[in-house]
């Protein structure tokens, strides 16, 4: 890749919030090609731009996109934004797109303000002894005015803007500008040359990247810029099998294609209900990617909102909208702007996101903000590369030879330090009597203290953090597998990245091939001896798991505090067996009074939320290995079961949920209908579908932080954890 220099490109709007230009609109030529289209995502449908000042509309605008225009309005009014800054948020998203839009010939609003692109490359140079005759890409003839008009949509940068990977290099590139974090937007461009007979990208023998600062015109961090970002971040979810498509077939970047690629399959100039873009309403199981989109970019709005311009409190998406009739929850509402109609009724959508924005205005709740400044001293930034947040000062300093050892396999923006600590009131000890195999090492756990847990801690080069957010992760195993040393992990992206104190526990399995470390079963050896096997002890039946996994949480309420963590910022996470335990622990009464307040919010991934509709055949090992009398006993099944706590008048964290597209037998339903009892009683919760992860990959893809599971996690806590400070007022 060749480094671009910092030319210009186009230049959007600055300065005022919505800058309105008179511009004549210049009719845009769309040749129409065998195998490859230009770049829509979430497309344009046959409904035209509305100007949302004076509610003016014409068959001459623009046609644009329900989800980019109508609903983007719809989403940040709900996340609590100002009618104008939801409008600024609409009109910029749609502007990725479109250029210009409004009438052609009067008031326009436009991001096309001036620029140009940097210099094409020589493809002499650059493509060699490929045929090289003529530029395939970009379509210079697409645009307004190749000169002096630069927009992300038809240039070399499309691809980067409209089908990016989610990755750092790109989604989280635009991510970081478009919440400030970094004040340059580096992306690449996009070529392709080709010989006579080559007319499209996939058939181009040339095809270029290089990297390069891209200046917009528009400022970082500003709403223009964080619409820009939720622009490309729906046109991931909208492009996503295309894309990986595009992967698998070596191609250096994404495009549409009219033929012999189903994942890419549009024509803008005949667009229809069944292509890839037509599938993402109605339907369709393609749908289901509008719906995860939606759901990620409500969590970036509210999560912005509470952060900084929000002006009113923003809604759970279980909030029951009382101006619409039956007074369907908002998750329900955006349900049905995507599946009550096809691609081709785009007024009935546009009409339903109206009668949303009026249902949320009519009840909202302002936030009464009054700023102070505060004044921290010895305050050290939490992380240079993902937030400006600050660090409480240090009770006392702490250098590496103090507390714990560091963690060389975890590398990131910080040095991972790790300790271990014992929290159950006595010992207690196994021995695990299981071959090692698969990266699974039994072996080493004779005499084995089960009631202990890891804490991780970030050092910055200078100190251990303090005061940091804690992720109290609970594993998973199906109850009888998994110990706490397989999943240092998790700390990658929680510690590593963010700085968050991570804490990993082990609790009792209830495995048949676990025992107590008593004097029959003390080691391996002396606990296979014939002898001792029927004098050993099976090490737990439930309820010793869900008992150890609350003194764990005992432990870390009462010392997180001097181990780095903020007891006041604990959120539990858990996977499979430790989803289902780490709900339980939320929603059991047992724990109401003492734990359950401590519990700020919940990530449940893959989890069994009502035990007695699990299915017998599959599930009715590891049943029986930890319920006496299995599937048969179904007091204590049901006593294990979140759901059945989930009742009017209880009071409960939020839930995170997230269930996998190649799950687990009833794990998926088991998740809807969990969400759909929580949803009834107004409790906030989230969910998430993650497309393209397995029940064991979607686990390990918490290793990395710019997998989608890690992030849509990271980015729930944050909006979950990090709200503004107010100071009050006092006026005499």
């Amino acid at each position: 890749m060749k480094i671009a220099q910092s030319t210009g490109l186009s230049r959007l709007l600055s300065g005022e919030i919505f800058a309105r230009y008179a511009r004549l609109a210049l009719a845009i030529v769309l040749p129409l090609l065998a195998c490859t289209s230009l770049v829509w995502a979430f497309a344009e449908e046959p409904i035209h731009f509305r100007d949302p000042y004076t509610g003016q509309t014409g068959d001459e605008w623009e046609e644009v996109s329900t989800i980019h225009d109508d609903l983007t309005y719809v989403l940040a009014l709900a996340a609590g934004f100002s009618i104008t800054d939801s409008v600024t948020l609409q009109i910029w998203d749609q502007l990725v797109d479109s250029e210009q839009i409004g009438p052609g010939d009067a008031i326009s609003y436009t991001n096309c303000t001036g620029g140009a692109f940097y210099p094409t490359p020589d493809p002499d140079e650059v493509c060699g002894r490929q045929p090289h005759t003529h530029m395939i890409w970009p379509m210079w003839d697409s645009m307004q005015d190749k000169e002096t008009c630069v927009t992300s949509r038809f240039g070399p940068y499309s691809p980067f803007f409209h089908f990016p990977h989610d990755n750092d290099r790109d989604l989280g590139a635009l991510r970081d500008w478009g919440w400030g974090l970094t004040n340059t937007l580096t992306g690449y461009e996009a070529y392709a040359w080709g010989g006579p007979a080559e007319l499209t990208v996939m058939q181009a023998s040339c095809l270029y990247t290089r990297t390069a600062v891209i200046t917009t015109g528009i400022q970082a961090g500003s709403l223009e810029a964080f619409a820009t970002y939720l622009h490309s971040l729906a046109d991931y979810y909208s492009h996503k099998e295309c894309i990986a498509h595009m992967d698998d077939l070596g191609m250096p970047w994404a495009t549409h294609t009219l033929a012999g690629h189903p994942a890419c399959d549009y024509n803008p100039l005949d667009p229809q209900p069944d292509d890839v873009h037509g599938r993402e309403f109605y339907t369709y199981t393609d749908s289901l990617r509008t719906d995860a989109a939606i759901q990620h970019i409500y969590s970036e709005l509210a999560a912005r909102s509470r952060q900084r311009e929000g002006e009113y409190y923003p809604l759970s998406r279980s909030t029951p909208l009382m101006a619409i009739e039956g007074s369907p929850t908002l998750s329900e509402t955006l349900y049905t702007f995507v599946h009550q109609w096809d691609f081709e009724h785009p007024a009935q959508r546009r009409a339903w996101a109206d009668r949303i924005a009026a249902a949320v205005l009519a009840q909202r709740s302002p936030i009464h903000r009054v700023y102070w400044p505060l004044i921290l001293r010895n305050t050290q930034p939490v992380s240079t590369s993902k937030t400006t947040l600050q660090v409480f000062p240090s009770k006392t300093t702490s250098f590496p030879s103090d507390w714990g050892e560091p963690v060389p396999s975890i590398t990131g923006t910080y040095t991972v330090y790790k300790k271990d600590f014992v929290y159950g009131a006595t010992p207690f000890l196994i021995t695990d009597m299981r071959p090692d195999s698969e990266g699974k090492k039994y072996s080493d756990k004779e005499s084995y203290e089960i009631r202990a847990l890891t804490v991780y801690r970030a050092h910055n080069g200078q100190r251990l953090l303090d005061h940091q957010p804690v992720v109290f992760f609970v594993h998973g195993g199906g109850w009888t597998d998994g110990y706490r040393d397989w999943y240092s992990f998790v700390a990658r992206p929680f510690t590593g990245e963010k700085g968050w104190v991570t804490v990993v526990i082990d609790y009792r399995l209830t495995s048949d091939q676990v025992f107590i470390a008593d004097q029959y079963c003390p080691d391996r050896e002396t606990c296979s001896q014939p002898g001792n096997v029927p004098y050993r002890t099976k090490a737990a039946w439930y309820p010793d798991n869900i008992e150890d996994v609350a003194a764990a949480f005992q432990w870390v309420m009462n010392h997180i505090e001097e181990n780095g963590g903020d007891a006041d910022r604990i959120v539990i996470f858990g996977h499979s067996a430790g989803g289902h335990l780490a709900s339980l622990l939320a929603t059991h009464p047992n724990y109401a009074t003492t734990l359950r307040p401590a519990i700020q919010g919940v990530v449940s991934m893959s989890g069994a939320y009502d035990l007695t509709d699990l299915n017998h055949a599959f599930w009715g090992s590891i049943i029986t290995q930890t319920f006496h009398g299995g599937f048969d006993n179904t007091e204590a099944l049901e006593e294990a079961s979140p759901s059945t706590y989930v009742t009017p008048g209880i009071t409960l964290p939020p839930f995170y949920l997230l269930y996998a597209e190649d799950e687990l037998l009833n794990l998926t339903e088991q998740t809807l209908l969990f969400k759909n009892q929580l949803d009834a009683l107004g409790l906030d919760e989230t969910t998430s579908y993650l497309i393209g992860y397995g029940h064991s990959s979607e686990m390990e893809a918490i290793a990395r932080i710019d997998e989608m599971p890690t992030r849509l996690i990271i980015q729930w806590i944050e909006a979950l954890l990090y709200k503004p400070l107010y100071f009050p007022l006092i006026i005499r």
